[in-house]
C-alpha cells in the first residue's frame, strides 16, 4: 500500500471523538508531506492530539491550519510540534488568534528551519513589535 503524503481536512469541524482516531493514525503514517486543516473549529483537546501527531510526522513540507484558534491551550503544542520538522517549507496560521506570546513560541519552533520560504500569519493579533 502506499503511504499516504497528503491530508486535506478543511471545513469538517471535527470534533474531538473524530480527531482521536485521526491522531493515533497519524501517529503510525510518518511519510505524511502535507496538512490541510483550516476552519475545522477544532477543540483544545482536538489540538491537543493533533500536536502529538504532528510531533512525529517531522518529514512534513506543508502546514496549514488557518482559522482554528491556536489561542487555546494546547494550540502552543502545535506550535511546538514544528520544532523538529526541518523540512518544513510553507506555514498558514492566518487567522489562528496568534498573539505576541505564541509568536514568540513560533520563532523558537522555527529557529532551527533552514528550509521554510512562505509564512502566512495574516488576520492575527500580532502587533508591530511582534512583527
Amino acid at each position: 500500500m502506499t503511504p499516504i503524503q497528503k491530508l486535506h481536512l478543511v471545513k469538517s469541524t471535527l470534533s474531538d471523538a473524530q480527531v482521536q482516531p485521526l491522531a493515533n493514525n497519524l501517529i503510525k503514517m510518518r511519510d505524511l508531506k502535507q496538512v490541510y486543516m483550516s476552519h475545522n473549529n477544532l477543540s483544545n483537546n482536538a489540538l491537543g492530539m493533533l500536536a502529538d501527531a504532528l510531533a512525529v510526522n517531522v518529514k512534513i513540507e506543508e502546514i496549514s491550519m488557518t482559522h482554528n484558534d491556536l489561542s487555546l491551550p494546547n494550540g502552543v503544542k502545535i506550535i511546538r510540534a514544528l520544532k523538529n520538522m526541518n523540512g518544513l517549507k510553507k506555514l498558514s496560521f492566518n487567522s489562528c488568534t496568534l498573539d505576541q506570546e505564541l509568536l514568540q513560541e513560533l520563532v523558537n519552533s522555527l529557529a532551527g528551519n533552514e528550509t521554510l520560504t512562505d509564512l502566512n500569519l495574516y488576520s492575527n493579533e500580532i502587533n508591530s513589535e511582534g512583527a
